[in-house]
């Protein structure tokens, strides 16, 4: 029997995505019928799959195929030719939008897998406070993980914006506070931000100005 797997499509931005790469080709040089079939392609091999699908990838299939039956027909009126090409550039700028924030998440994701292995480095050499850091830092991956999973659970998609923060920012934000749950301050409307978080809370640990006790409070510590 053969057996067939797909990627994990977090949403059909990122099914688009993989199509486009997989052509090699900026999307704009691909034609809107070839996107829309190669789309419905997968979709159909999911539904064989018993692969559940979310109503934006309904959604985003309806529309490929809307863009493809205007972008055959032999002849359009001005009117309908200006919708058709707002329409397909909608489509363009979207996709684009969406690759430039998964750009994005994979230098977080790399950053922060570099601030782990130096932390955990740091846990080895420095005695008594990096013990202390190394279970602030375990607590901290914890209530992380439950938050992407918690995420991932409620199918919570992109916004398709330029992203908001950086690990700069967010960490001065961070010193402002005095003490509050870890678990909200991670909470956010998109991976994107939780990451950049996260990285921030990484950070302020590491340098010993702020810590993680196992009530999953996020304390400044007090000067020496």
């Amino acid at each position: 029997m053969l057996e067939v797997s797909l990627p994990n499509f977090e949403g059909p931005l990122d099914l688009l995505l993989f199509l486009v790469k997989k052509k090699e080709m900026d999307i704009r040089e691909i034609p809107i019928s070839v996107i829309a079939d190669e789309f419905m392609k997968y979709i159909e091999l999911m539904e064989e799959l018993n692969i559940d699908l979310t109503s934006d990838f309904i959604s985003m299939a309806s529309q490929l195929m809307y863009l493809k039956s205007r972008a055959l027909l032999p002849q359009l009126t001005p009117q309908e030719k200006e919708k058709f090409e707002k329409e397909k550039e909608e489509l363009y700028v979207s996709v684009e939008e969406y690759q430039k924030l998964k750009t994005v998440e994979n230098f977080l994701l790399k950053r922060m897998e570099k601030v782990g292995e130096l932390l955990s480095a740091i846990a080895e050499t420095d005695g008594k406070m990096s013990e202390l850091r190394d279970e602030a830092l375990k607590k901290i991956h914890t209530i992380f993980r439950n938050l992407l999973f918690e995420m991932k659970r409620v199918d919570r998609v992109y916004k398709l914006s330029s992203p908001r923060y950086s690990v700069d920012e967010k960490r001065e934000e961070l010193m402002k506070i005095s003490v509050a749950p870890l678990y909200e301050i991670l909470r956010a409307n998109d991976k994107l931000e939780m990451i950049t978080t996260f990285l921030a809370v990484l950070e302020l640990v590491k340098l010993g100005i702020y810590t993680v006790g196992e009530d999953g409070m996020f304390r400044r510590r007090r000067a020496a």
